[in-house]
């Protein structure tokens, strides 16, 4: 005689989890004695299903970051949809149903071997979901849960990034500091964020730049090309941030500004004597009028041929004056040259050294050689001699009453 099922039930040997009022997901039955072969429809309902669920995704639809959430990651929707597969098609009866960790939360709509299913609940920050699914049959054998898919719900809007100046920019910065690996700026945004700085200048062009949160400091370097579009003068500088999950930032961005400039001061020579310096001048003063206020500039950066050094005098932040006393019994030209090494403007441009200067000079007296019309004794019958008064120069101001005669 067959066993009753009241029997057979009494002698499986299961493995069976909670009813549909919740509780863990169960594992079902692992194993049977006494049971018919092949088993009736009532035996089988004993068992858990064959047919197993997986979850494969959540999908996270609001905020400016949608589609599918990598478990693991942040979300910002407080009500996830979730969706999965199945081994195989559900047979009359079965059910994929949904948990929370231990916690059950509905059945899902089964369309061939997927599934799908929306959290209804209404997530909050910092709340962390562990979904798993089952296949349940109608006496409630729930088949074993998969690999559990998580996720955090983050619904809180992150702080602006933390915005800083590179090295050397506080002063200006130059086109090699702008373009610098170690940045023109530095920002600090949230890991996984998605961070965007903008530079801009009134009156010229903008740039954004945009990468992706470390939780550490990033450098932010400008290129050539975004210099030039960027152009001279005051620069804007503002960082925002979206997180991972996609809120975005609703405090205010965080500001900076700095001056680019990427020009190279200039230098002009001049001197205090439009004519040639003589003897009677003594010296001369030359000035170095630069296109902008530098540092730097001192007597050492001045090289003088045909003349030695004087007083050096500093004017102002871009003008500076140098005495010379040119040579001694000689003519020619004072030459006059700059050496810009080490000489900046308030960025760090280094000034362009000009083209050598020169000026006229002439310490050498002239001579004068004095000869006579008659190369003998001067007599009764030559009546007068002529002197001649031949000086090695041109010479201005030399008349008869320069000469005295004797005799």
């Amino acid at each position: 005689l067959h066993l009753s099922l009241r029997r057979q039930r009494q002698m499986c040997i299961r493995d069976r989890g909670s009813s549909d009022s919740g509780g863990t997901a169960p594992t079902g039955l692992s194993g049977v004695v006494g049971f018919a072969n092949p088993l009736t429809n009532d035996q089988r309902l004993l068992l858990a299903p064959t047919t197993t669920a997986a979850v494969t995704a959540i999908t996270d639809n609001v905020g400016t970051v949608t589609g599918t959430v990598p478990s693991g990651a942040t979300t910002d929707d407080p009500s996830l949809s979730i969706s999965g597969t199945l081994s195989a098609g559900l047979v009359a009866g079965e059910t994929v149903r949904l948990y929370d960790g231990s916690t059950f939360l509905g059945t899902a709509t089964v369309s061939g071997t997927s599934w799908n299913f929306v959290d209804s609940r209404t997530l909050t920050n910092n709340q962390r979901v562990s979904y798993t699914a089952t296949v349940a049959n109608s006496a409630g054998n729930q088949s074993a849960a998969g690999t559990a898919y998580t996720a955090t719900v983050d619904t809180a809007a992150p702080n602006a990034p933390v915005l800083a100046l590179g090295t050397g920019v506080a002063n200006g910065a130059t086109s090699a500091e702008a373009t610098a690996a170690g940045g023109v700026v530095t920002v600090a945004g949230e890991n996984n964020s998605a961070i965007s700085v903008t530079f801009s200048r009134p009156g010229g062009g903008t740039v954004t730049k945009t990468l992706t949160g470390t939780g550490a400091t990033q450098a932010v370097a400008l290129t050539s090309g975004e210099v030039t579009t960027l152009g001279n003068g005051t620069i804007s500088v503002s960082a925002t941030q979206t997180d991972a999950a996609g809120n975005a930032q609703a405090a205010s961005a965080s500001t900076t500004t700095f001056s680019l400039d990427t020009v190279a001061p200039t230098v002009t020579i001049t001197d205090s004597d439009p004519n040639t310096v003589n003897i009677t001048d003594g010296s001369v003063t030359f000035t170095f009028t630069f296109s902008e206020a530098v540092t730097g500039f001192d007597s050492t950066k001045v090289t003088v041929g045909n003349g030695s050094k004087g007083t050096f005098s500093t004017v102002s932040s871009s003008v500076y004056t140098l005495v010379v006393t040119p040579t001694a019994a000689a003519a020619g030209n004072i030459t006059v040259d700059v050496s810009t090494t080490g000489v900046t403007d308030a960025a760090g441009n280094q000034a362009t050294p000009p083209a050598q200067y020169t000026q006229a000079f002439d310490t050498l007296a002239p001579t004068v050689t004095i000869t006579d019309s008659d190369p003998n004794t001067v007599n009764i019958s030559d009546g007068t001699v002529t002197f001649s008064f031949t000086f090695t120069e041109a010479v201005t101001g030399f008349d008869s009453s320069k000469v005295t005669v004797g005799n």
